[in-house]
């Protein structure tokens, strides 16, 4: 378990800074020192600069997302159905880089040479997008279930996001809606 406390806070751009590290089990805090040795020291062992952090603390959120549904809308008889959902957890990164470049040339000292004056724009664009995924995806099976006819059976999972990372969970809930229902989403019926 761990403390974090710091003198500069600024919750707007998710960045503190000066942050000491806490670690409660050792009565120690982490250091760290301009060769990258680091670990768990009293204040009193190292230098004052060992003991401060930068923390970078985007924002989070977890949130339901529709896995799959079936609809026996039509039928007139039970139907099994089987769903699969993925668990993963990926990151995201684009990198965009544009160079704009305007030269304006004029020869108007020379009467005779105006026309030659010139302008020259020059516009450079390169983008790279990059996508990791750091775990292996695993597919989960449910079923098979029986929906009775005039119902949607809906299976939902739990999606997180922090910053450039979505983790794709091992969690889901499953509803059933009736068909009257314009909604996807186990909201109200689970």
């Amino acid at each position: 378990k761990h403390k974090i406390h710091c003198t500069s806070c600024q919750p707007e751009t998710d960045v503190y800074h000066d942050c000491q590290i806490y670690n409660v089990e050792s009565n120690r805090y982490w250091y760290t020192t301009k060769y990258g040795t680091n670990g768990l020291l009293m204040l009193s062992e190292g230098q004052p600069d060992w003991f401060q952090w930068r923390i970078v603390s985007p924002p989070t959120k977890e949130f339901w997302t529709d896995s799959d549904h079936f609809e026996n809308c039509m039928g007139s008889e039970e139907s099994a159905f089987t769903a699969s959902f993925m668990t993963s957890i990926s990151n995201s990164v684009t990198k965009t880089h544009t160079v704009q470049q305007k030269i304006e040339v004029g020869l108007e000292a020379i009467p005779f040479l105006q026309a030659l004056s010139g302008r020259s724009t020059t516009t450079v664009t390169w983008s790279t997008a990059n996508v990791k995924t750091w775990a292996q995806s695993v597919t989960s099976t449910i079923g098979p279930k029986k929906v009775q006819p005039g119902m949607k059976w809906v299976i939902e999972q739990v999606v997180g996001e922090a910053a450039f990372t979505t983790i794709e969970a091992n969690k889901y809930r499953v509803c059933d809606i009736p068909c009257s229902s314009n909604s996807t989403s186990c909201s109200g019926f689970v």
